[in-house]
């Protein structure tokens, strides 16, 4: 017997009356012998509509899309593995607002089960048609969808595709105010099976059971398999921190994320831990908002000690949906030296108005068109500053993060002003250092507040500061910062004429020529009396940094350069590789000084130009681990002041007893 329970649950004659012309329709349709089981379906599924069908809300109904909308969808295949079938049920569980959701994939038995605790969707709704080809309750109108969808689906084809690759494809839901659930199987095509309609207790939310998936792998594919659905479901965990995700494999979990932090960023962080079994502390994540684009949050591991061996770490979102734009990801990759060969480990979501990005592009949405071409310019240009703003913070300033302050956010939200977005980014680069970001220090700033111990077999620079001690390599340190200056020099234009003459032999080569010019280097040939030939070449300019260096230095590394072809950068970093300080050469405090303060006024601090990286740094709970011990002089001291503001009656952020020593000269 079949017995819908509604809502509403007011009248039992009502609902026995339902149940009744249900039981009666099916029985006509079942002994009568010109019927097929097709017409015990459609007579079923009338009945039940003719009876409540009107009790529900047009606006979460499950509809057939209209034949105008179906036209302008960008159709197609959207099913073609288990990652594609993981794909399409976790983003229905997203657009369910679901808090939790459970992901369990049994390669061996072919079967995945998504389950979430979101709205569910009851039978009053059109849970009968979910399964149809072009049903959704997410797009009504072609107008709504030329002014811009907000919900990750909207096209109504996955789960038609998953029940026509399916053997089986079993759904169960719950509705928020239902005393339980409803299960319904699908078969191929969509349409519901109506005698395996049956209540079932649940709690709130969905449970989706694809059974018997065509695709059989052997055991190392099924690793490779599980590797690509756990890289993505953590990208997508990403893209949504307010959700927790669970992932098994045959019933045994293998990841999972609790959304206990209410910071986004920090909860971030928390997934990007779990996945490289790194610590907090070598995350680093900026935000900033600007007005006519959106939100844009950045989450970044430091180059020099979390990075991989593919792109597939380069995550770019948009409105919560990971999407490929090559221009984002190609400046991430130039912005950020690591070793060749390996890539960076950072996280970019743009959350912006769902009229400015037209995700109706491909099957899958993975690639997306925003409205205005500006936008894209703006997210591009503030990703390379955000990357800035983290990469400069370190664990020798007292913040943790590197925050935008709010004069830039000021300067971004007038992006689209008389002046450029380029020029306004530069400025803000300049005048860093005046900013002080929401009270916490800069790394120039808290250096000063360190002390330079000395120098270790001559090749280390050993810092100790308030949180710890820090290693720096003499050579990397300054290449970085040689580096970054010849950069700036080149972009700003900073070029004199050399304070002693410099002569290049007249046997280098063109491609050295070429290089010395990009880089900004120019020079004039020099002729042999009346003759034609060339006897050298003169260095009219070159960059202010190298403007003061003698010419027997300067002669031999110039004549070097362009020996292969080396882009601008590439030929930058071999010149302040060959112009920095050697390993081996003993230096006094002012030289150390001097190399570690211009080391952390850069940009990033953290890999030379080749991506190697420059500085290893120990922090005070790390040395007492090593040694066995729990107690440390920073937990000392926080007990210290706790005790002495509450016998002066301050509070316990009352610094002004407080004094730091400066750095020692």
């Amino acid at each position: 017997m079949i017995c819908w329970i509604l809502p509403c649950a007011s009248s039992y004659a009502l609902r026995y009356r339902t149940a009744e012309h249900v039981r009666r329709a099916s029985r006509r349709c079942f002994y009568a012998r010109s019927r097929s089981k097709a017409c015990l379906r459609n007579a079923t599924v009338s009945v039940f509509k003719e009876n409540i069908g009107s009790n529900s809300t047009q606006s979460s109904r499950v509809e057939i899309l209209p034949f105008e909308v179906v036209q302008r969808i960008a159709s197609g295949e959207v099913i073609s593995g288990f990652e594609s079938v993981v794909q399409e049920l976790v983003e229905n569980a997203i657009d369910a607002r679901a808090c939790k959701i459970s992901v369990d994939i049994d390669l061996k038995n072919c079967a995945v089960t998504v389950e979430d605790d979101g709205i569910g969707i009851s039978i009053l709704n059109g849970f009968v048609d979910v399964a149809k080809c072009n049903a959704t309750s997410k797009l009504r109108s072609l107008q709504q969808l030329e002014n811009g969808v907000a919900s990750l689906g909207f096209r109504g084809q996955g789960l038609w595709a998953i029940a026509n690759t399916a053997k089986s494809l079993i759904i169960s839901s719950r509705p928020a105010g239902e005393v339980h659930g409803t299960s319904v199987s699908f078969a191929g095509g969509g349409e519901a099976q109506m005698h395996s309609i049956v209540n079932t207790p649940m709690q709130t939310g969905t449970v989706v059971r694809a059974l018997g998936l065509p695709w059989e792998h052997n055991e190392v594919q099924q690793r490779q398999l599980m590797r690509k659905c756990k890289e993505w479901i953590i990208h997508t965990a990403l893209c949504h921190p307010q959700i927790t995700f669970c992932l098994s494999r045959s019933g045994r979990q293998t990841w999972s994320t609790t959304a206990i932090n209410k910071e986004h960023q920090q909860q971030r962080k928390r997934c990007l831990v779990s996945q490289f079994q790194a610590p907090m502390s070598d995350f680093r994540s900026a935000s900033v908002s600007i007005a006519n684009v959106g939100d844009i949050s950045l989450v970044i591991g430091l180059p020099s000690s979390i990075h991989t061996s593919s792109r597939s770490w380069i995550v770019v979102a948009v409105n919560g949906r990971c999407v490929r734009i090559d221009g984002i990801k190609h400046a991430i990759c130039d912005a950020v030296e690591v070793k060749r060969g390996r890539y960076p480990v950072i996280f970019v979501q743009l959350c912006t108005d769902p009229k400015n990005v037209n995700w109706n592009i491909t099957p899958k949405k993975a690639r997306l068109r925003f409205t205005d071409p500006a936008i894209e310019l703006s997210f591009r240009e503030a990703c390379l500053v955000l990357i800035k703003k983290a990469l400069r913070s370190s664990s020798l300033s007292t913040g943790v993060d590197g925050e935008i302050s709010k004069d830039d956010i000021k300067q971004l939200r007038n992006w689209n002003s008389s002046k450029s977005l380029r020029n306004i980014l530069r400025e803000m680069h300049t005048s860093e250092e005046q900013h002080s970001t929401d009270g916490k220090e800069s790394m120039s700033a808290a250096l000063m507040k360190a002390k330079i111990v000395g120098q270790v077999l001559n090749t280390y620079i050993l810092v100790e500061y308030k949180g710890g001690i820090m290693l720096i390599e003499q050579h990397v340190a300054e290449e970085r910062a040689i580096y970054e200056r010849l950069l700036a020099s080149w972009r700003e234009s900073q070029f004199c004429s050399p304070q002693n003459e410099v002569i290049l032999s007249r046997f280098i080569n063109d491609e050295c020529l070429f290089s010395l010019t990009s880089l900004g280097i120019h020079t004039e040939p020099i002729y042999e009396g009346t003759s034609t030939s060339t006897a050298g070449y003169r260095v009219k300019t070159l960059p202010k940094i190298l403007a003061d260096r003698p010419s027997y230095e300067l002669v031999p590394l110039l004549s070097g350069m362009g020996l292969e072809n080396q882009t601008l950068k590439e030929a930058a970093a071999s010149l302040s590789c060959k112009l920095a300080v050697k390993n081996g050469t003993a230096l006094d405090d002012s030289q150390m000084k001097r190399i570690a303060g211009d080391l952390f006024n850069c940009d990033n601090p953290h890999t030379c130009p080749h991506g190697r990286p420059i500085f290893v740094d120990l922090e005070v709970r790390e040395l007492a681990k090593l040694f066995g011990r729990s107690w440390t002089p920073e937990a000392n001291s926080r007990e210290t002041l706790k005790r002495t503001c509450t016998s002066t009656n301050k509070g316990p952020h009352d610094t002004s007893r407080i004094t730091s020593g400066v750095l020692k000269e």
